[in-house]
């Protein structure tokens, strides 16, 4: 199942190509004129077809996820502004210590010294809130694996499971008559993008299982990883063909910012044809509230876009730097300030372009160097070490007692902070800027800025890691992310489909244990693809969606008995590999045999 931006692209290379095969000539059918007359007209309603798995993904399996997100942004919200605070101290610390004799520096300085207590004092109750956060990750619990990995009948799965499994082009179908008998221009789009979701999936789900090794029911944090790294390269990328209009890359929101809704007419039509669709076989006992789903949908999106990348620590002032530089001793400025560990090779000078570029060059491939995601959050841990250090020293060199010769090696914040929070006087303030513990604090303020940040982006990437929210375009070029938008070298030997791993926390390099039987091939695609080659033909696959995706569709949107859409259900999940069909284990066995027995379901079938 495609992300977000994926199913965007997929939908703007259908519209291009329908409007082009129109200006050609080639397309004369009324009923497929008419769809490219309601698309370019109410394009919205396109845009959340297309993502119409997405809503339904938010009936019910996204809570857990939806919940995380929700608790990690308030922290977020806290931590940033936690290190705003700080960099509001540091400013007016670095200010002071420019123009000592400035008429209201001792009342800046003061007023600075009780900022930084109260960041004393919010500190650990901060650090608490980000501990139990990650307890309520651990173990991964966030993501809803698809039910039939355990053999669950049908009647227990969630309709995002049913959606994707089940009767997938009738569905398609389906929705595309109700629209044009409605005669509702919007209807007729939503029909498009619905179709474009389909088409979407049915050749960028193999992209996905080929670069995570197997499907997403066996490998539901690993998939997620790479639908998420597969959306963010669509997102930052640029797609080769041109637009002549201006895409919409958001979910869209009907009714009011403040109380959005479905409009009725499409709860009535969504309702309709999933009754008619599912209209027998072994079902949840109720339909999906799409109502609903679509607010779940758009307070998600909200969220995934609600943790920007951090601003690292500014340098500096130039004349403070140089006062630094000719004044203190090495030891005063121990130690060197924390630096981003890296993820792998030190990428080529053109990497990000090599690596956005659809082809045909390829950049390295460099494996991840973890394979537990709890890896990384012992990465951020280590910095909660050195962080309290810090923040002590910061405060004992913008002014303490005469009785303390040295920084405390430990002690608790809020003690300090009580010293901080005493003002000094106008001679206790001139001994502090007279000497050089004025530049020993500019320096550690410095450390302790780039500290936070470095703990900061450290969260951010946690979250990454474990599916929560994208990365972003930089992130990219390490080895977490690379791996799913560079398809593996065969020299890697990464084997297709993989049986899901013993421990569901090991999931960031390929999977490396048995295989599922019987094997079959994951794409059409090969080593150096990236995820161009599924949506446009030229870029090394040979089936995408601007071509065969469309082709697949050309005979519903003609209203032709001869759809395939009306005969065949398609895996959305590419379970089984390209153009698998909807299927299921033959009587007396089960998902989880290894060999499996596949049986293709009959139209009809759930």
């Amino acid at each position: 199942m495609l992300d977000l931006y994926a199913h965007f692209a997929a939908l703007e290379v259908l519209r291009v190509r329908l409007k082009r095969e129109f200006v050609s000539g080639s397309l004369t059918a009324a009923s497929a004129v008419e769809t490219l007359k309601a698309v370019e007209s109410t394009y919205p309603f396109a845009v959340l077809g297309s993502v119409v798995d997405h809503l339904i993904a938010h009936a019910g399996p996204s809570d857990a996820e939806v919940d995380r997100l929700q608790k990690a942004h308030a922290l977020s919200v806290d931590v940033r502004a936690f290190l705003d605070n700080l960099r509001d101290v540091r400013s007016a610390i670095e200010n002071v210590a420019r123009n000592p004799k400035a008429a209201n520096a001792l009342a800046d300085y003061n007023a600075a010294r009780a900022a930084l207590a109260d960041l004393y004092l919010r500190y650990d109750p901060l650090v608490a809130r980000l501990q139990a956060f990650v307890w309520q990750l651990h173990p991964l619990r966030h993501l809803t694996q698809h039910p039939v990995s355990t053999d669950q009948p049908t009647g227990a799965w969630p309709w995002r499971d049913l959606f994707l499994s089940r009767r997938t082009g009738a569905f398609v179908a389906e929705v595309m008559k109700l629209a044009r008998a409605s005669g509702r221009p919007e209807a007729i789009a939503f029909a498009f993008g619905v179709g474009a979701s389909y088409v979407g999936n049915i050749f960028g789900s193999p992209y996905l299982t080929h670069g995570v090794g197997g499907p997403r029911r066996s490998h539901v944090y690993r998939d997620r990883l790479a639908s998420y790294s597969v959306g963010a390269w669509f997102r930052h990328g640029r797609l080769a063909e041109g637009a002549d209009f201006d895409p919409i890359r958001r979910v869209p929101v009907f009714g009011s910012p403040q109380n959005p809704a479905l409009p009725p007419w499409l709860t009535a039509l969504l309702k309709k044809a999933f009754s008619n669709v599912y209209a027998s076989g072994d079902l949840p006992a109720v339909l999906p509230d799409v109502d609903a789903a679509y607010v779940r949908l758009l307070e998600h999106w909200r969220l995934l876009h609600s943790f920007p990348p951090l601003a690292p620590a500014e340098p500096i002032d130039d004349t403070l730097d140089l006062a630094i530089v000719n004044t203190l001793t090495p030891q005063d400025k121990d130690p060197d300030e924390p630096t981003t560990p890296r993820d792998g090779p030190e990428p080529e000078p053109d990497g990000p372009e090599r690596l956005f570029d659809p082809g045909p060059g390829s950049p390295p491939w460099f494996m991840e160097k973890h394979e537990d995601w709890l890896d990384y959050v012992k990465e951020a841990c280590l910095d909660l070490l050195f962080l309290p250090i810090f923040l002590i020293r910061v405060g004992f060199w913008l002014g303490h007692d005469a009785s303390e010769n040295e920084p405390p090696k430990s002690g608790g914040l809020a003690s300090r902070a009580s010293k901080l929070s005493t003002p000094l006087t106008q001679s206790e303030f001139d001994a502090v800027m007279g000497g050089k513990d004025i530049l020993i604090a500019v320096v550690w303020l410095h450390h302790l800025d780039a500290g936070l940040h470095h703990f900061a982006t450290a969260c951010l990437k946690v979250l990454k890691v474990v599916g929560l929210i994208y990365p972003e375009r930089v992130d990219l070029l390490e080895p977490t992310y690379r791996q799913f938008v560079v398809l593996p070298p065969a020299s890697l030997g990464v084997q297709w489909p993989s049986l899901p791993p013993a421990d569901p926390a090991l999931f960031l390099q390929p999977p490396a244990g048995s295989l599922e039987a019987p094997a079959t091939a994951p794409s059409t695609l090969g080593p150096g693809h990236k995820p161009i080659a599924f949506l446009m033909t030229g870029f090394g696959g040979s089936a995408s969606v601007m071509s065969e995706g469309f082709d697949l569709l050309l005979d519903e949107l003609r209203d032709l008995p001869s759809s395939p859409l009306r005969s065949s259900n398609l895996n959305l999940d590419a379970d089984r590999g390209h153009l698998a069909a909807c299927w299921t284990p033959a009587a007396g066995t089960a998902v989880t045999d290894n060999p499996q027995s596949p049986v293709v379901l009959s139209y009809g079938d759930v």
